[in-house]
Protein backbone atom coordinates (compact mmCIF):
# COMPACT_ATOMS: atom_id res chain seq x y z
CA UNK A 1 0.00 0.00 0.00
CA UNK A 2 1.86 3.46 -0.78
CA UNK A 3 2.30 6.01 1.73
CA UNK A 4 -0.51 8.66 2.79
CA UNK A 5 1.84 11.19 2.97
CA UNK A 6 3.15 11.99 -0.36
CA UNK A 7 6.58 14.63 -0.52
CA UNK A 8 6.67 16.04 -3.89
CA UNK A 9 9.91 18.16 -3.15
CA UNK A 10 12.72 16.99 -1.49
CA UNK A 11 13.29 18.14 2.30
CA UNK A 12 15.92 20.15 3.07
CA UNK A 13 16.38 17.94 5.98
CA UNK A 14 16.82 14.61 3.99
CA UNK A 15 20.18 14.02 6.30
CA UNK A 16 17.97 13.67 9.65
CA UNK A 17 16.40 10.24 8.28
CA UNK A 18 16.64 7.67 10.65
CA UNK A 19 18.10 5.57 8.38
CA UNK A 20 20.76 7.66 6.58
CA UNK A 21 21.50 7.63 2.83
CA UNK A 22 24.54 6.86 0.85
CA UNK A 23 25.65 8.95 -2.14
CA UNK A 24 26.18 6.10 -4.70
CA UNK A 25 25.99 5.46 -8.74
CA UNK A 26 24.57 2.11 -9.06
CA UNK A 27 23.06 0.98 -12.39
CA UNK A 28 18.98 0.58 -11.63
CA UNK A 29 16.49 -1.70 -13.57
CA UNK A 30 12.71 -1.30 -12.63
CA UNK A 31 9.56 -1.79 -14.44
CA UNK A 32 6.24 0.15 -13.14
CA UNK A 33 3.61 -2.57 -11.68
CA UNK A 34 1.82 -4.40 -14.30
CA UNK A 35 4.50 -2.78 -16.84
CA UNK A 36 6.51 -5.57 -18.43
CA UNK A 37 8.81 -3.59 -20.33
CA UNK A 38 11.66 -2.89 -18.11
CA UNK A 39 13.50 0.71 -17.97
CA UNK A 40 17.17 1.59 -16.81
CA UNK A 41 18.24 4.19 -14.29
CA UNK A 42 21.34 5.03 -11.72
CA UNK A 43 20.65 5.42 -8.00
CA UNK A 44 22.02 8.91 -6.92
CA UNK A 45 21.27 7.77 -2.99
CA UNK A 46 20.09 4.71 -1.11
CA UNK A 47 19.55 3.45 2.00
CA UNK A 48 17.96 0.39 3.55
CA UNK A 49 14.93 2.18 3.24
CA UNK A 50 14.47 3.85 0.07
CA UNK A 51 17.06 5.75 -2.48
CA UNK A 52 16.77 8.68 -5.28
CA UNK A 53 17.01 7.19 -8.55
CA UNK A 54 17.92 9.56 -11.77
CA UNK A 55 15.45 8.05 -14.67
CA UNK A 56 14.70 9.77 -17.83
CA UNK A 57 10.74 9.21 -17.82
CA UNK A 58 8.16 11.10 -16.10
CA UNK A 59 6.74 8.54 -12.83
CA UNK A 60 4.03 9.92 -11.05
CA UNK A 61 4.04 9.81 -6.73
CA UNK A 62 2.16 6.65 -5.38
CA UNK A 63 3.36 4.55 -8.58
CA UNK A 64 4.50 1.08 -7.22
CA UNK A 65 7.99 -0.03 -8.86
CA UNK A 66 10.18 -3.20 -8.87
CA UNK A 67 13.94 -2.43 -8.91
CA UNK A 68 16.64 -4.36 -9.36
CA UNK A 69 20.01 -2.61 -7.62
CA UNK A 70 23.18 -3.82 -8.97
CA UNK A 71 25.10 -2.60 -5.72
CA UNK A 72 28.30 -4.06 -7.34
CA UNK A 73 29.43 -6.78 -10.16
CA UNK A 74 28.28 -9.57 -7.94
CA UNK A 75 25.88 -7.81 -5.74
CA UNK A 76 22.41 -6.95 -6.60
CA UNK A 77 19.25 -6.18 -4.49
CA UNK A 78 15.69 -6.97 -6.11
CA UNK A 79 12.97 -4.45 -4.41
CA UNK A 80 9.74 -3.22 -4.54
CA UNK A 81 8.40 0.40 -3.44
CA UNK A 82 6.75 3.47 -3.94
CA UNK A 83 7.25 6.61 -5.39
CA UNK A 84 7.10 9.34 -2.94
CA UNK A 85 8.44 12.43 -4.91
CA UNK A 86 9.34 13.69 -7.73
CA UNK A 87 11.85 16.55 -9.09
CA UNK A 88 12.00 16.90 -12.98
CA UNK A 89 14.49 19.46 -14.57
CA UNK A 90 13.90 19.29 -18.24
CA UNK A 91 14.76 15.52 -19.31
CA UNK A 92 16.21 15.26 -16.31
CA UNK A 93 13.93 13.41 -13.46
CA UNK A 94 14.76 11.97 -10.16
CA UNK A 95 12.68 10.28 -7.81
CA UNK A 96 12.47 9.77 -4.44
CA UNK A 97 11.05 5.74 -3.62
CA UNK A 98 10.22 4.50 -0.05
CA UNK A 99 10.84 0.76 0.12
CA UNK A 100 8.09 -1.93 1.03
CA UNK A 101 8.59 -5.12 2.59
CA UNK A 102 12.40 -4.94 2.68
CA UNK A 103 14.15 -8.12 3.88
CA UNK A 104 16.76 -8.00 6.42
CA UNK A 105 19.13 -10.07 3.64
CA UNK A 106 18.76 -6.74 1.29
CA UNK A 107 19.17 -4.75 4.04
CA UNK A 108 22.48 -6.56 4.64
CA UNK A 109 23.30 -6.10 1.27
CA UNK A 110 22.96 -2.70 1.00
CA UNK A 111 24.53 -2.03 4.25
CA UNK A 112 27.32 -4.27 3.12
CA UNK A 113 27.74 -2.20 -0.10
CA UNK A 114 27.92 1.35 1.68
CA UNK A 115 30.32 0.21 4.53
CA UNK A 116 32.51 -0.88 1.30
CA UNK A 117 32.47 2.14 -0.44
CA UNK A 118 32.90 4.80 2.58
CA UNK A 119 33.96 2.81 5.64
CA UNK A 120 34.01 6.18 7.46
CA UNK A 121 30.88 7.77 6.84
CA UNK A 122 28.71 4.68 7.98
CA UNK A 123 30.74 4.35 11.07
CA UNK A 124 30.13 7.94 11.63
CA UNK A 125 26.24 7.15 10.97
CA UNK A 126 26.11 4.36 12.71
CA UNK A 127 27.19 6.32 15.98
CA UNK A 128 26.28 9.58 15.11
CA UNK A 129 25.22 11.24 18.84
CA UNK A 130 27.07 8.96 20.98
CA UNK A 131 29.90 9.94 23.23
CA UNK A 132 30.31 13.27 21.57
CA UNK A 133 30.30 11.56 18.17
CA UNK A 134 29.33 13.73 15.61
Amino acid sequence: MPPKNVEIERSEDADNRYFPRWEVASRVRYNLEDHPIFQEGQTRDISCSGACIKISENIRPRQKVNLTIYLSEIDRVKLTGYVVWLKSSGEDHEIGIDFSDVTAEAQGLILKHAFEVDKNNVVKQWFKGWDGAQ
